[in-house]
């Protein structure tokens, strides 16, 4: 009608992402939909090397009628509160591919990809690597000076 005023706000929805990713941020979703698939590859996707493929996780609250489907051991146990629940998928079966194509992501999902332990046995190497190097400088410096 003449007059009528019409508010229209916006509430943009986004996920998180941390770990082993090639790029953690938070993720503002560019469509209606996306799926988990989709939100790896907007992070850049894993990081080839330090990421455990086999631990990639989605963090994220479900309404108690979710929870009480997957686990309804646990449905006398439920509240009327959303439900703190964590996801794991082992990326290193084909399988769970298409499993993480079918998983719509919800604003303010977290998604977290574990270090391997071999990166973190990487990681002490460097540090071991830079000490050793910085010493045999520093021994090499001391030397210089003595001449």
């Amino acid at each position: 009608m003449k007059g009528d005023n019409i508010l229209l706000s916006v509430k943009p929805r986004s996920f998180t992402a941390f770990g082993a990713v090639r790029k953690t941020t938070i993720q503002h979703f560019p469509s209606k939909t996306v799926t988990m698939t989709e939100a790896l590859a907007m992070v850049g996707g894993l990081n080839d090397n330090t990421a455990d493929a086999s631990a990639v996780y989605l963090f994220r609250f479900e309404d108690p009628e979710v929870v009480a489907k997957l686990r309804p051991d646990l449905r006398e146990k439920l509240g009327d509160y959303q439900v703190p629940v964590i996801y794991r998928l082992n990326l290193r079966y084909p399988k769970a591919w298409f499993v993480a194509r079918y998983i719509q992501m919800h604003d303010k999902d977290i998604i977290y990809v574990a270090t391997h332990s071999v990166a973190e046995f990487a990681k002490f190497f460097r540090i071991v690597q830079l000490l050793v190097t910085s010493a045999r400088y520093g021994v090499l410096i001391s030397n210089d000076l003595e001449d």
